[in-house]
């Protein structure tokens, strides 16, 4: 179903994609999310068939092209390159900058495409390779990360994130001896030759006026992103259907970027790409299908040589269809059933970000929650038992937590008195707050249930049901 409906929307997101511009480029190479991606042969064999995933990003984040690629070689990216510089042609806007991994090793590439381009180092790699040979293990990590991070900063640049361009040579010189002069001590040799190498391109002026934007806190941004798509979580996923969740976790990430300096907060809601407009004889950028402009063909890959093998059998529960009831597939690949299921999706997806933003800990993640399905019942109790080796009553200690925690969302607790029916008096209470907010339509479908009358005969009349229902 899903492959049915990128199939039907593909030129909308391709369209999206086509619409965003900019005068600074960001590329790189990350590698998680194309692990997983290949074929099984017929003799059972599982082939790789890609290495990296190529993506270029502008100033704000938005991704304007990417393709899984089989190396780091300029040769898989040459075209869509070409047909990136095609498209800021037809948008009369010039490139000014290009911000990679591996700035002395590519620029012929770049300044051949986009004359007159000035190629420079990525300061998310920079950092990174400094940080990597910091030891994890170090209660000082988090710091020294911190403070690298901060040595492309500007004097006059006192944010907690980079808001300015970089300074010149010089002044990022004087920052890295101030990073030495306090972490010499702990520095291993590898870290010192990784800073030794980054002074080298400073003096290049390999990272001379990167705007803010392009650098460490973007990439990172966008990587959790990706980590939290539906490639990392699988160990086998096709080229085709990697490429369609791939295309819609990217449709996401651009709704989300679109316009912001990395210092806007406000929450952007993701549009549905089907309310994009379509020209009727839409002029493509280029000449290739839409599954080879972002998987170069390769003669490692044949779709006749070999076929992809289920690895796992569905149990398909009945399900309720318009006309009656369906306990196969075919009965509920109906575009009534699909629309439901996303705007069941789209609901979860606001609900979760709302609580995300409000929440004032920042260490609240509902996505990795709700997918942490390893985590049962049971092993919260034997986690809890484990903690409470005293055997002392936590009720209070859990009372307050839950306040604290409730304060983060600017909420209370509501108590309700225990008689028995705490349950349903709680759900009533709280139904009854929340159709103030909502539709005639809610509140005709509330009064139909037999509620609405009080809270006591609310609570009565939600155990009727609620009995009626299992029994």
């Amino acid at each position: 179903m899903f492959l049915q409906q990128f199939q039907m929307t593909k030129g909308h997101y391709e369209k999206d994609m086509f619409s965003h511009t900019g005068t600074v480029l960001s590329c790189d190479h990350t590698f998680r999310t194309s692990k997983p991606i290949g074929v099984t042969r017929e003799d059972g064999k599982f082939v790789k068939q890609f290495e990296n995933m190529f993506l270029a990003l502008n100033k704000y984040g938005e991704v304007l092209t990417w393709r899984f690629t089989k190396s780091t070689s300029s040769l898989e990216i040459e075209d869509i390159l070409k047909e990136l510089k095609i498209r800021f042609d037809k948008a009369g806007i010039t490139l000014k900058m290009v911000v990679v991994d591996d700035c002395c090793h590519v620029p012929n590439l770049y300044e051949r495409i986009f004359p007159g381009v000035k190629v420079k180092l990525d300061l998310f790699h920079a950092c990174m390779r400094i940080v990597q040979t910091f030891p994890k293990s170090d209660s000082q990590h988090k710091k020294f990360s911190g403070e690298v991070s901060m040595i492309f900063c500007r004097d006059d640049d006192l944010n907690d994130e980079r808001s300015m361009s970089t300074p010149c040579p010089e002044e990022i010189e004087v920052n890295i001896e101030r990073l030495l002069l306090v972490w010499q001590e702990k520095l291993n040799g590898e870290t010192m030759h990784q800073i030794d190498n980054l002074s080298k391109h400073v003096r290049k002026g390999c990272l001379l006026d990167i705007p803010e934007g392009c650098g460490r806190e973007m990439n990172e941004r966008l990587h959790r992103h990706l980590n939290r798509s539906l490639l990392c979580g699988v160990s086998k996923i096709g080229p085709e259907l990697a490429i369609a969740v791939m295309t819609c976790a990217l449709y996401a990430w651009n709704c989300k970027r679109i316009g912001k300096s990395i210092h806007n907060k406000r929450t952007t809601p993701v549009v549905p790409v089907e309310t994009l407009k379509l020209d009727n004889n839409p002029t493509p950028l280029h000449t290739a299908s839409y599954t080879q402009q972002h998987m170069k063909p390769t003669s490692a890959w044949s779709t006749s040589a070999v076929t992809e093998k289920r690895c796992c059998s569905v149990i398909i529960p009945s399900v309720q269809v318009p006309g009656g009831s369906t306990k196969t597939v075919e009965g509920i690949k109906t575009e009534t059933v699909l629309n439901h299921i996303i705007q069941r999706v789209l609901y979860l997806q606001d609900f979760f970000t709302s609580i995300k933003e409000r929440y004032k800990n920042k260490s609240l993640d509902l996505i990795a929650f709700l997918w942490s399905t390893g985590a049962t019942k049971g092993d919260l109790i034997e986690g809890e038992s484990k903690l409470n080796v005293m055997g002392i009553d936590l009720t209070p200690q859990h009372s307050d937590n839950l306040a604290r925690n409730l304060a983060g969302l600017n909420l209370t607790v509501d108590k309700v008195i225990r008689d028995g029916n705490c349950f349903f008096r709680a759900v009533a209470r709280q139904l009854g707050k929340y159709l103030i907010l909502h539709s005639e339509q809610m509140k005709g479908h509330y009064t139909s249930l037999g509620l609405g009358k009080s809270e006591k005969e609310d609570c009565e009349k939600l155990r009727t049901l609620f009995v009626g229902e299992v029994s």
